[in-house]
This record gives structure tokens, sequence and C-alpha cells, in this order.
């Protein structure tokens, strides 16, 4: 199951929620994810947006490990330099798990730099 909440605040606010649930009948797991987004236009071409999610694997079916898994992430959005239509996103994440997941198994926690492009069609 997903489901989706949109709430614009303002003409330069809006947020969002996101949760989801799911089963496995054959291996009776269950796993379930809920993340919270913000995001503010910052003029007509530039966005920021901070978003932060959870994730509970407790049979370790979706993921491979027992864990609750959380993040947080920073993202600025703007045009694609020459290709307006384009969008470059620029993201800074910080992932956080109750088991060592990260790392080939050796850190909890991790912190990524993402640049990311975004072309629609």
């Amino acid at each position: 199951m997903d489901v989706v909440f949109v709430k614009p605040l303002n003409a330069k606010d809006t947020l969002m929620l996101n949760a989801d649930w799911a089963r496995d009948n054959a291996a009776s797991a269950t796993w379930y994810g809920l993340a919270v987004y913000w995001r503010r236009q910052l003029n007509a071409r530039h966005a920021l947006t901070l978003r932060a999610e959870i994730f509970r694997d407790a049979n370790g079916f979706a993921t491979g490990t027992v864990q609750t898994a959380k993040e947080i992430t920073l993202t600025y959005e703007m045009p694609f330099f020459w290709q307006r239509s384009a969008l470059l996103r620029l993201e800074v994440r910080h992932d956080f798990s109750n088991a060592a997941v990260f790392d080939a198994g050796t850190k909890k926690q991790q912190t990524v730099f993402i640049v990311g492009i975004v072309q629609p069609f």
C-alpha cells in the first residue's frame, strides 16, 4: 500500500507525506516506510527540498538485514544550464541504521553527495 499526501502551504512552500506498507504472505514478512518532504520554491527556477525518511524491515526481507534505516536529505534544484527543460539536482544525504549495513557492513551510517540530472520527455 502506498499513500501520498501533498499540501501546498502558500505560493512557495509545499509539504508532502509518503507512507508505504508491504507484506509478503509466503514469508510472513512485513516492512514499512514513511517520508516527509518540505519544498521551498526560491524563485521561478530554483528550489530547496528537505526530506526525512524512516524504513523498518523487521524481518530483514526487503533489505536482507533486520533494521530500521533513516535518512535526511537536502536537495538544491535548478535548470540544467543550456538544456532549460532539464533539472540539475545537487544533494547531500545522511543515512543511518541500527545495523551495520554501510561500507560493506562495517558502518551504521554514511553521508553521500549526489549530482543528478532529470530530463522530462
